[in-house]
């Protein structure tokens, strides 16, 4: 093994700093000793092709979000996951961690770097800013180098699950690789359920089941103390799975038409906004949110991704269960992704463009995950952290992704998007404008938006 040189990590403020002082599914099974696989159908894993080095001797800048940084151990772990790479390709990886305020304002920070001519040669790319960054010009496509490695392609399709392979794919061309996802299913509070003598119902759950259990989950506890059965999704991401439920969306799947007016959009609003009212679901409250409620069960059921098993076990809650959100109109499961990019400046191609492939690939993926509570994309990774041994009943519902799940809908408009729903839904909530008020005045909104920020 070289010796390594040090490695840097570079934060990048919200100050002037940033211009002056910057050179950017299938099955789980789970054996005696609480390893966890993940894999879809039959397919594992392949043992990673040898890899020659790149380009010998450079310094790899990969911009992250300050959200994937340990609080207590910095950048440590982050480069750690990078170790491997360096030593394939005899160079450095610098970590540059850009802290922000959103995922519009952390890519806006990335364009800056790009305009200042400090822009990093890799970049990590959320769901929320996939069609953002093409928009802003921020990434390049993996296709000159695909092209020149096709066996990069062909283990990355051999090793990933089928519906993933191609979520980064604009116009042809493929610009990220996933390395995890996330879903959205509903999270129950079995001691509520057990209290009121329900069981866990099944995964694939009935509207009219769902409408039973909000009936007898709001009524008083024995003693006569009000209940809540639901918090409503209250934020962009879990309402979209709702919206899918319905048969519906924000907009139509070519992001071409605004659809938040659609009846079945509306009938959505009308259900959260009644089950406020009558006293089944309480007030979204940002200073009391949606997980906390769920573990002090003050709701018994709610809307999260697979981010509440560590909510979930930092709060020592063991008996929870997940379900899927029951189908209203349609059975279309949403998933949301994670992945690097190369940078549209950058001068290493080939070296940025093979560490992409690198972070989509089982060693750097198990890693990630097991410090994480995200999903792995890449088949045959073994989750080995505490969290796969508590018995939270459902838990393998999150190595399934049907084939006919969709993404996160993710328009080069999504920050606006995000904002117009965010007012629209308090306000009606509120009791300001009705549902349908509210659905046709939001859907006026987002026209403007898309109009001026086209896919």
């Amino acid at each position: 093994m070289r010796r390594k040189r040090m490695k840097k990590a570079i934060a990048v403020s919200t100050t002037l700093a940033l211009l002056t002082g910057l050179a950017g599914c299938g099955t789980a099974t789970v054996d005696e000793s609480s390893e966890q696989t993940f894999e879809s159908g039959e397919e594992t894993a392949e043992e990673p092709a040898a890899v020659e080095p790149v380009s010998a001797g450079k310094t790899l800048k990969i911009a992250v979000s300050s959200s994937s940084i340990s609080e207590k151990e910095g950048t440590a772990p982050m480069e750690a996951m990078f170790e491997k790479f360096e030593e394939e390709n005899d160079c450095d990886v610098e970590i540059v961690v850009v802290a922000h305020d959103g995922w519009a304002d952390y890519m806006t920070k990335l364009q800056t770097m790009i305009i200042s001519g400090n822009g990093p040669d890799l970049f990590q790319n959320p769901h929320e800013g996939g069609r953002m960054a093409n928009s802003l010009g921020l990434s390049q496509p993996l296709n000159d180098y695909m092209d020149a490695h096709p066996e990069a392609w062909e283990e990355y399709t051999a090793n990933t699950i089928n519906v993933l392979q191609k979520a980064r794919e604009v116009d042809g061309k493929i610009y990220g690789l996933p390395c995890f996802y996330q879903t959205t299913y509903m999270w129950l509070n079995m001691d509520r359920l057990e209290a009121a003598g329900l069981d866990v119902p099944d995964v694939d759950w009935t509207w009219d089941e769902f409408e039973h259990y909000l009936e007898v989950l709001s009524q008083p506890d024995a003693d006569g103390n009000k209940q809540y059965a639901w918090a409503i999704p209250d934020y962009y991401f879990v309402y979209n799975q709702w919206l899918y439920s319905f048969g519906t969306g924000y907009m139509d799947d070519e992001y071409k038409e605004v659809t938040f007016d659609s009846e079945a959009s509306i009938e959505l609003m009308e259900v959260c906004y009644e089950a406020v009212r009558n006293g089944i679901a309480p007030m979204p409250d940002k200073n009391y949110d949606y997980q906390q409620q769920l573990v002090d069960g003050h709701v018994a059921m709610t809307t999260a991704g697979r981010w509440m098993v560590n909510y979930c076990n930092n709060n020592d809650l063991d008996n929870v269960a997940v379900v899927r959100v029951p189908q209203k109109y349609s059975s279309r499961q949403e998933y949301a992704i994670g992945n690097f990019e190369v940078c549209s400046s950058t001068d290493n191609y080939d070296l940025a463009a093979a560490c992409c492939f690198y972070t989509a690939g089982k060693d750097w993926v198990e890693k990630y995950s097991n410090d994480t509570a995200n999903i792995p994309a890449c088949k045959g990774v073994n989750l080995t952290d505490p969290l796969t041994d508590k018995g939270y009943t459902n838990m393998e519902l999150f190595s399934d992704l049907p084939d006919n799940s969709y993404p996160m809908q993710n328009p080069s408009s999504f920050t606006e998007l995000s904002n117009i729903f965010d007012r629209t839904f308090t306000s009606v909530m509120a009791g300001e404008v009705t549902p349908e008020e509210g659905c046709k005045n939001a859907a006026e909104e987002m026209r403007a938006a898309v109009a001026a920020n086209p896919d």
